[in-house]
């Protein structure tokens, strides 16, 4: 149930060994608001994957070609991506879905951060309202792993 409320919350969610996309509000929405921006796109779960690329079909998943200014537009999986890259080229990052490390969160933000930058690295997150992502964040946030316990232990998600 945990982790069926998470992808769903990324607009996709795997049924019977195929993925099936629910919503691409998020993906539309990213796409509206950070126009002529150069942007990181984090996502965890490969429906939003395949949401993303419909969205931003010249984006690029190789931080080289994106610091090198060939695509305005970085698109990874959270986990390869959080650490031993560079791309401080960015306007900034949007986490398209949230992992349930703390460690996930502060060094995807890092990708960004260089001692040079003219402003301020910024990070965005996209939340459902009502949806687990909120929760699943407080706990990121106080550098906690969302675990099963952590998750029973404070009323669910409803």
């Amino acid at each position: 149930m945990l982790f069926r409320s998470h992808q769903l919350s990324g607009g996709s969610v795997i049924c019977d060994d195929s993925t099936q996309i629910i919503s691409e509000k998020k993906a539309e929405y990213i796409k509206e608001h950070f126009a002529g921006m150069r942007i990181v796109i984090f996502y965890k779960y490969i429906g939003e994957l395949t949401i993303l690329k419909k969205h931003f079909p010249l984006a690029t998943n190789s931080p080289e070609d994106f610091q090198a200014g060939k695509s305005d537009t970085f698109i990874s999986q959270i986990c390869s991506g959080r650490e031993g890259i560079a791309l401080h080229s960015a306007d900034c990052i949007v986490m398209y879905a949230i992992d349930f490390a703390a460690v996930s969160y502060f060094q995807s933000k890092a990708r960004i951060q260089e001692l040079n930058r003219n402003k301020p690295a910024q990070l965005y997150w996209m939340f459902f309202k009502g949806s687990i992502e909120r929760k699943i964040y407080a706990a990121v946030n106080s550098k906690k792993d969302f675990t099963l316990s952590y998750f029973n232990r404070n009323g669910g998600f409803c």
